[in-house]
């Protein structure tokens, strides 16, 4: 098994794999289709525009060919990076995942063009 550069290590860890949508902002937007699949440059665009949307994040498309470069397994810094996201859904939503008193409900779908 090969090891993965330090460069290419380096290039997970720096950059954005996780895009947040939520209290009228959104990170991505509908220009960003191949990158957040349609659903999400769909939901990002509508926060963007100020429609009621639940909040949420999508993880990028990207994800899925660097987990399969990895061995089927997701590297720390985007693992980070989802924690971090599904913190900021939690205080978004009044709502703890794993709660039983108020559980924090999510839909997880694919949206890419292209799904493995």
């Amino acid at each position: 098994m090969a090891k993965k550069s330090a460069k290419a290590a380096k290039a997970t860890r720096s950059k954005k794999h996780v895009y947040f949508f939520g209290n009228g902002k959104a990170d991505g937007n509908r220009t960003m289709k191949d990158l957040l699949g349609g659903k999400g440059a769909g939901l990002a665009e509508m926060t963007n525009a100020g429609l009621p949307v639940p909040p949420g994040f999508t993880i990028s498309t990207e994800v899925c060919n660097i987990y399969y470069k990895e061995n089927k397994k997701i590297p720390a810094a985007i693992d980070r990076e989802i924690i971090e996201d599904l913190k900021k859904l939690e205080k978004a939503a009044g709502a703890t995942l794993g709660s039983t008193e108020n559980p924090l409900l999510v839909s997880v779908r694919s949206g890419a063009k292209f799904s493995a």
